[in-house]
């Protein structure tokens, strides 16, 4: 490949992420055990490459034991309380399970970041906050929503 070759297709790279077609981001070695399981649950569910990934990244470090003070446990910090017959420590049936809720959370709310939302503080504050507030919906979500929503979709170009 020539030099002139090489600067092309940099460039190309380039224009493709600047775009949102594909991501620069990638799963960070502790994850990467579970690469397999967020792809095929991305799929299954249709959900943006990488989006569950970096969700088990924000909600646990890709730890399959964390348990939360709120009692939100394994990679995805699944309630028991609020979603029973799913075994959160699981990270097969965890990941699977997460995907699931979050296809049906975007099919309510017809975008990625209100069903991040909505998965972070729950859907009926989601809904509450878009009743109220329309558009400007994130703006009146509790502080570590805002951050929740930021951190995965500075990096997962959704909307």
């Amino acid at each position: 490949m020539t030099k002139n070759q090489k600067i092309l297709l940099s460039l190309g790279i380039m224009g493709l992420i600047i775009m949102g077609s594909i991501t620069a981001w990638v799963i960070p070695v502790g994850g990467r055990k579970f690469a397999e399981l967020f792809q095929r649950a991305e799929y299954q569910w249709g959900i943006p490459r990488f989006l569950l990934a970096k969700q088990a990244q924000q909600e646990s470090a890709y730890d399959p034991m964390a348990v939360s003070s709120a009692g939100a446990q394994g990679i995805m910090q699944i309630v028991p309380k609020w979603h029973p017959g799913v075994n959160p420590f699981d990270p097969v049936d965890a990941i699977n399970y997460a995907g699931k809720f979050m296809r049906q959370l975007y099919d309510r709310f017809g975008s990625w970041k209100m069903a991040l939302a909505a998965y972070n503080a729950g859907p009926t504050a989601l809904q509450k906050r878009i009743d109220a507030y329309g558009g400007n919906w994130l703006e009146y979500m509790p502080e570590e929503t805002r951050k929740y929503v930021a951190k995965i979709t500075r990096d997962i170009k959704v909307t």
